[in-house]
């Protein structure tokens, strides 16, 4: 018993726990829905207010709107009285205006034939005006055309009067020239007899001197070395053998034909700056060539490496 009672009571004390719950969320939810309510209410009081604005605006636009058509409605009144009035005095005009306007009419006609006449004469002389400005301008090109040529036969007129003076200069110093040859000519036709005798013994002195020039020629003289038609090489060279046994001694020198030396010229020794004897050649061969002593110092003796030279030093 005491057992069943237990249950019993534990049984009890759950309905009334899950009782409260479901009071407390049915709470809950009527208390979001006034919220919610209070909230939709307060935004329709706020609408309803701005539309009784509105209305009374609309209401106030209404008034003005009808009292301004009441005052158009009057000036509506007063201008269909003025109408009648004008339409009067129109209907009791129109038969004047209609004059004024038929003589109106006349005149615009005379004043457009006028215009017409007068701009068909206008057009005539604007013609006329440019055939003159061109013709006018025709002339100004001629004017200046005939300007340029008469500035160009100043200048070959003053051309002209320069060379002519030029001419008649040249024409009087040619005239002078003329007689200056022409004594000249008369001096060389009085001296052309002299002239040919000198010719004839000039020509007879060099058939001499032909004779001799051969005659030396086959003794062996170098002509052209003499004459200085072909002149002697600038060259150098040494002594490089001595014979003293030969009489004049013979000496053996570095230097030969390719240097462009030949039999009978003369080489110069030279010692110091100074010339110590005189050689001359007998022959050559491409680099070297046998010399002989033909003047020197009393009691020379020649020895190799001495400086031999074609030139003699300066003193």
């Amino acid at each position: 018993m005491v057992a069943l009672a237990a249950v019993g009571g534990s049984g009890r004390l759950v309905y009334n726990e899950v009782r409260l719950a479901s009071v407390s969320s049915v709470s809950s939810a009527q208390a979001h829905y006034r919220q919610a309510d209070a909230t939709r209410a307060s935004r329709l009081t706020l609408e309803l207010a701005a539309a009784e604005g509105s209305i009374s605006a609309l209401r106030s636009d209404v008034a003005t709107a009808t009292s301004a058509a009441d005052t158009a409605q009057a000036r509506v009144e007063q201008l269909q009285g003025e109408l009648g009035a004008a339409r009067a005095d129109f209907e009791a005009t129109v038969g004047e205006r209609n004059q004024r306007i038929e003589a109106l009419s006349a005149s615009l006609d005379d004043a457009t034939r006028e215009r017409d006449a007068t701009a068909s004469a206008l057009k005539q002389r604007v013609s006329e005006l440019e055939r003159a400005e061109a013709s006018l301008a025709t002339l100004e090109r001629e004017r200046a055309a005939l300007a340029q040529q008469n500035t160009e036969l100043d200048r070959q007129a003053k051309y002209l009067a320069q060379e002519l003076s030029r001419r008649e200069e040249a024409l009087q110093r040619v005239s002078a020239e003329r007689e200056q040859v022409q004594a000249r000519l008369k001096a060389a036709h009085q001296n052309l007899d002299a002239t040919q005798t000198e010719l004839a013994e000039a020509l007879k002195r060099a058939g001499e001197t032909e004779a001799v020039l051969k005659a030396v020629q086959d003794a062996g003289v170098d002509v052209d070395r003499l004459s200085g038609a072909d002149p002697m090489p600038l060259v150098r060279g040494f002594v490089v053998k001595v014979d003293t046994a030969a009489v004049p001694p013979v000496v053996l020198v570095h230097v030969g034909a390719r240097a462009g030396l030949r039999a009978g010229d003369q080489l110069y020794v030279v010692r110091k700056g100074r010339r110590v004897a005189t050689l001359e050649v007998d022959a050559q061969q491409e680099d070297i060539c046998t010399t002989r002593v033909v003047a020197g110092e009393r009691g020379l003796t020649l020895a190799p490496r001495d400086e031999v030279f074609s030139w003699e030093p300066e003193r």
